[in-house]
């Protein structure tokens, strides 16, 4: 890495200089690199262009034999999209956002390395929003507390913009194209407004997560791994967009030539002799690349530089690279995954709307030509005799309930598909477009059989939800713990300029700072249950509380007789067991005594289960902070 001590020197990045070639060469292997990636999943993409068409209710229109769209003749006939797929992907989206985001309860936990490094520098400073540093008051924090201001901190973060709906946006990427991506950046308020919450008064930096699609973003093939001892070089990301040039002047305005900060590499010289393509909206590509790069040199070695970023615009006058960077962290931004793989040669995955899309299109034919036959067993097309003078002189017979004309030869109606047929056949592949996508009517709110039960239905969603259920595990398992620890690296960056953060736990404002917050810090992502899930760990918890509170009288009484079973220890393991979080909270002590579990209970309500932390005062735990 360059030496961050004082400013390095123009076109200088990790610590080597390159000439204006190196940069040309650079700007062109990018830009072939992003052709050759495109030409490689021509498939995949045709598959995408299908699914976005189907989703948007795009109707396909009607092709001959050869191939070619007619538009003469075929105008009486119906022509519509069925609107399967723009409804299924409406209900994976919310089965799945439900499935990862729980109402009652948070969706993670965090869990810091408390040192004892960290509580010498924490326990030395005041947590309360707005106390002068003469009044500070000392605080002894623990594991707790600690965990606490984690989540308050990242909580906060979520606040400054709609988190989830960033995260449903990911979620209908992956639904459709298979293959999601999101990409962590460190932005500020002023240049990243979001209406919804108001005037922003004061500039705050916070990290967001940003949807990608992956229509725009090309991954990575090439077989880096040598022998399975790891990348040597290692994966690259190009995203491509098209942007009014002007902006990009603005921006880069702004920034800085400083490689080594966040907003800076700007080469404004290289900007400057940018001649857009299209002159009348004066817009370019622009491609931004970020991963290892190996630059090849006209004499010499190749120089090899890892963890950077190039944004290349490509102009009339050939790609220019108007930007370079460092990576400020060790870790790529973007965030990839699939929804189901089918092999291991396969970069981009397959997705229910991907599968489905087949039988879409075989029931937007059998559906458009049902409405049709209806349409002809109305209104059927007849023979008569061009002879008979009468019907000529009226320009034929004229089809009407009770009409009545009087002919020489005979008016026959032409026979059409039976309406019926063809309903039979819509009624077939709705049901096979059912079973591949697995979104049934009870999942869409349609009643069931009236004799069924309550639990029965639960079945019957449940075992719908199946695939939904391990899709957002395995989110839980890959995606969002990597986001939740690169998203808490940049919060401690952030948190470099003190702040006032609400901490849900204790239900107040909180001084907090990067001293504040442990150098590493493990997440559990359990999200929420499924409909069985959910009453099978509400029933598991509250038999373990029962067992828990079984042993309060035992306890008593072994240790007034000195019985040196740990009771107390074996009760937080039961609870533990049975899905309960925060034991310390549970076990704290107050008002010089311990806290009793009949009380937990009490608080919890009859039916037991997740209302035991809830249901504690708002400043339990919280004592010594003030």
């Amino acid at each position: 890495m360059a030496d961050q001590t004082k400013a390095p020197k123009e076109n200088t990045i990790g610590g080597v200089t390159l000439s204006d070639g190196d940069f040309d060469r650079v700007a062109v292997f990018i830009r072939d690199e992003v052709a050759r990636r495109a030409g490689k999943r021509k498939d995949d993409e045709k598959k995408w262009r299908q699914v976005d068409r189907q989703v948007e209710l795009e109707v396909q229109g009607r092709q001959d034999n050869t191939g070619q769209f007619v538009t003469t003749g075929v105008e009486w006939m119906p022509s519509l999209e069925a609107p399967g797929q723009t409804q299924s992907l409406e209900v994976l989206c919310a089965d799945t956002r439900r499935l990862l985001f729980p109402d009652s309860r948070n969706w993670f936990t965090p869990h810091g390395n408390a040192t004892d490094e960290y509580y010498d520098r924490a326990n030395e400073r005041s947590y309360i929003a707005g106390l002068r540093l003469e009044e500070q008051v000392p605080s002894e924090l623990v594991q707790e507390d600690v965990d606490a201001i984690i989540d308050g901190s990242l909580a906060y973060a979520h606040s400054m913009y709609d988190f989830r709906l960033h995260v449903d946006v990911i979620l209908a990427e992956a639904y459709k194209y298979g293959t999601y991506v999101g990409r962590t950046r460190m932005v500020e308020t002023s240049k990243y407004q979001n209406e919804f919450r108001g005037v922003v008064v004061q500039k705050r930096h916070f990290p967001v997560l940003l949807p990608r699609s992956i229509r725009n973003t090309y991954l990575d093939d090439a077989p880096y791994m040598m022998l399975g001892e790891g990348y040597k070089i290692g994966p690259s990301t190009i995203e491509s967009w098209w942007q009014n040039i002007d902006d990009i002047k603005m921006a880069a305005k702004a920034g800085s030539a400083d490689p080594t900060k966040e907003n800076g590499g700007w080469r404004k010289n290289a900007l400057d002799s940018i001649t857009p393509m299209d002159k009348k909206q004066k817009t370019v590509q622009v491609l931004d690349y970020e991963g290892d790069i190996v630059v090849q040199q006209d004499q010499g070695p190749p120089i090899y530089l890892p963890n950077t970023l190039w944004t290349v615009v490509v102009q009339s006058g050939g790609p220019k690279v108007v930007r370079y960077r460092e990576r400020e962290f060790p870790w790529n931004s973007y965030l990839t995954g699939g929804y189901h793989f089918t092999g291991a040669n396969k970069l981009y995955a397959q997705s229910p709307l991907i599968m489905a899309s087949p039988l879409q299109i075989a029931v937007t034919e059998a559906l458009n030509r049902l409405m049709q036959s209806s349409i002809l067993a109305a209104e059927p097309p007849i023979s008569w005799n061009p002879d008979d003078p009468w019907l000529a002189a009226q320009g034929g017979p004229r089809m009407a309930p009770g009409a009545q004309f009087p002919t020489q030869g005979d008016v026959k109606p032409i026979n059409v598909v039976s309406p019926e047929k063809l309903a039979a056949v819509l009624g077939l592949l709705l049901k096979l477009y059912e079973q591949i996508v697995g979104v049934n009517a009870p999942r869409m709110g349609a009643q069931t059989k009236s004799h069924t039960t309550a639990f029965a239905k639960d079945v019957e969603i449940g075992r719908s939800e199946i695939r939904t259920v391990d899709f957002a595990r395995s989110m839980m398992f890959g995606f969002f713990p990597n986001f939740l620890q690169m998203e808490y690296s940049m919060m401690r960056k952030a948190l470099k300029k003190p702040a006032d953060v609400f901490v849900p736990k204790y239900n107040q404002f909180l001084h907090l700072d990067a001293d504040a917050l442990p150098d590493e810090c493990y997440f559990e992502v359990h999200g929420a249950a499924g409909p069985l899930e959910e009453r099978e760990r509400e029933a598991k918890k509250q038999q373990a509380l029962s067992a828990a509170l079984a042993l309060e009288e035992p306890k008593s009484k072994m240790q007034r007789d000195g019985t040196p079973l740990d009771i107390a220890e074996l009760q937080r393991i039961i609870l533990e067991d049975g899905g309960w979080h925060e034991i310390d909270s549970i076990f704290r002590e107050a008002s010089g005594g311990q806290v009793g579990l009949d009380e937990l209970a009490n608080a919890a309500g009859p039916e037991g289960g997740s209302g035991l932390v809830e249901g504690l005062p708002p400043d339990a735990g919280i004592e010594g902070l003030g």
